[in-house]
């Protein structure tokens, strides 16, 4: 550690004396900087504390590090010579030593600044001479004005008279209406009769009894055959009332054929195929079928509605006329026949032609208009000279600026002393790196000390336990499901029926419509395993509510009996099916609700 003492001998003069350097006096004028001195020797820097052995081993202690030097007043001491730095410890995972403390001295006092000089005083600017006066500006003269002359007299315009326009010709009067409006061909046959089919699967001839007494080239030969007088294109159209007697739904087909009694002369193209629904609640299912078609025939071509079913339970009924309500007999089928046709007008007559207008007068000419007299000007005076500026006074001279005062002199700066650095203590061992082999694709799986083989991830969404997600095509096995909410689909009945559909949901509310209301629900096929309930909401008057199955299935009643419905406007009855993958079973749940 080095010593340092000051001494002031008076207000010009220091000694420092430093050990262990030599004294050294140095004289200080004031006013002059002075000569930096030397700086003062630096303390040894500790040696680094070796690192702690690999693993768990304890890391040296730091040294301590030296004190620092105090620092003197005036000249810089020499900077001293660093000690060596000791040898850096193994990286490990053992504790880091302290480290030693540092020294501080005290830093010396910088000398005093001289004060600044008085600057000097700036001169007095001298006063601008007076600005001289202005002349007088001469009288402007008199501009004259003459008289002006007066205009002369328009003349009179001419009176002559229009002539009078002509008279229009008369309109031509329109022509007949031209060719190609005609009376339609037309006939209307019904049959009072209930017709049945001896057998299954076979084609019969439909009858047609009954016919309008109006009709016009369009006629019924045989029984059945509906013959055209007339060459042209006709509009058909039947409506037949099916009715089935049994508990099954079963099919029928109805088609045209012209002009032959076998199958030769089925047309193409024109077959219809209906389901009639079972019966139901002792009552036989009723379906009304119709078609239109338009076609074109030849003078002397008939037509005959050819039928067949799939059971002769099915038949082609005449109802009886109603009592309540009263209503009319409902024939067993209706077939029309209208000849297409087309109207078009005849040319009109040319309208006549319009009079000629009469002449316009002419019209008298203009008279002369009077000249205007000169407009007269007389000459404007001169403008009197304007007098001359005066001479602007001298302005004065600025005074001098005064000479700026010298700065004072600065002070010496003091030593700056260095205490010996303390050693370093050992840093602890790194640990071990890591594995760095990934698993396979997909869903990683740990044994606790190794990968073990990745499961092979989900194609889909990933179900968390608290997402909402729609599942679609998944199997549960064994779950618990806690206050699920089936979906409730709600539709009306329209045009007497409406078919169901799962994909639609297991709970549907259906609302009736009046008269007849036919449900058909889903077929068997694909649906075994699966169940249905469905609400009737009877509104609208209903006087029937039946089911059946898609595509020909059967659905069994408990007992082989079909329950009541309640058809009582405002109230519900509940149905419940369940389908094997054979039949659907229906169960009335409950009923007037």
């Amino acid at each position: 550690m080095s010593n340092i003492k000051v001494s002031v001998q008076d207000g010009n003069n220091v000694t420092l004396l430093v050990t262990p350097q030599p004294r050294i006096d140095v004289r200080v004028d004031k006013g002059i900087a002075g000569i930096s001195g030397y700086s003062g020797q630096s303390g040894y820097s500790g040696y680094s504390g070796y690192s702690g052995a690999s693993g768990t081993g304890a890391s040296g202690y730091s040294g301590y590090s030296g004190y620092s030097g105090y620092s003197g007043f005036g000249l810089s001491g020499y900077s001293g010579i660093s000690g060596y730095s000791g040898y850096s410890g193994y990286s490990g995972s053992g504790i880091s030593g302290y480290s030693g403390y540092s020294g501080s001295g005290t830093s010396g006092y910088s000398g005093y600044s001289g004060a600044p000089g008085q600057q000097g005083t700036s001169g007095f600017s001298g006063y601008s001479g007076a600005q001289g006066a202005s002349g007088l500006s001469g009288y402007s003269g008199y501009s004259g004005s003459g008289i002006s002359g007066y205009s002369g007299y328009s003349g009179y315009s001419g009176l002559g008279l229009s002539g009078y326009s002509g008279f229009s010709g008369y309109s031509g009067y329109s022509g007949a209406p031209g060719a190609g409006g005609s009376i339609a061909h037309w006939g209307s046959f019904w049959d009072t009769t209930t017709q049945t089919a001896a057998s299954a699967n076979t084609p019969y001839s439909i009858t047609l009894n009954s016919s309008d007494p109006s009709n016009y080239g369009v006629s019924v030969v045989s029984g059945s055959r509906v013959t055209f007088t007339t060459t042209g294109v006709y509009s058909l159209t039947f409506s037949i009332q099916f009715t089935n007697s049994d508990t099954q739904i079963h099919d029928a087909n109805v088609w045209l054929r012209k002009n032959d009694s076998g199958s030769t002369g089925d047309v193409p193209d024109t077959d219809s195929k209906f389901s009639i629904i079972n019966s139901h609640g002792g009552v036989h299912g009723n379906v009304i079928g119709t078609v239109n078609f338009v076609l074109s025939l030849t003078a002397g071509d008939f037509i005959e509605l050819v039928w067949s079913t799939t059971s002769t339970q099915v038949t082609l009924e005449t109802i009886a006329a109603g009592t309540s309500p009263v209503s009319p007999r409902v024939p067993s089928v209706v077939f029309t026949a209208t000849q297409v046709t087309y109207t078009q007008s005849g040319y009109s007559g040319f309208s006549g032609y319009s009079g000629i207008s009469g002449y316009s007068g002419a019209i008298g000419q203009s008279g002369i208009s009077g000249y205007s007299g000169y407009s007269g000007s007389g000459v404007s005076g001169y403008s009197g000279y304007s007098g001359a500026i005066g001479a602007s006074g001298i302005s004065g001279y600025s005074g001098y600026s005064g000479a700026v005062g010298a700065s004072g002199l600065s002070g010496y700066s003091g030593y700056s002393g260095s205490g010996i650095s303390g050693y370093s203590g050992f840093s602890g061992y790194s640990g071990a790196t890591g594995p760095t082999t990934y698993p396979g694709a997909g869903i990683a799986v740990s044994t606790g000390t190794a990968w073990g083989s990745s499961l092979t991830a989900p194609s889909g969404d990933i179900v968390g336990t608290t997402d909402t997600q729609t599942l679609t095509n998944k199997t549960l096995t064994n779950p618990t499901v806690t206050n699920y909410t089936e979906t409730n689909f709600t539709a009306t009945v329209t045009s007497n029926a409406i078919t169901l559909a799962l994909t639609n949901g297991t709970y549907q509310t259906i609302t009736t419509m009046a008269g007849a209301n036919a449900i058909t629900i889903p077929a068997v096929t694909s649906n075994a395993g699966k169940s249905m309930t469905v609400q009737i909401a009877y509104a609208s008057t209903p006087t029937s509510v039946t089911f059946a199955v898609a595509s020909s299935g059967t659905l069994k009643w408990p007992g082989g009996t079909t329950p009541t419905a309640t058809l009582t406007n405002g109230k519900y009855d509940v149905y419940t099916f369940i389908c094997d993958g054979t039949y659907w079973y229906g169960i009335q749940a409950g009923a007037n609700f």
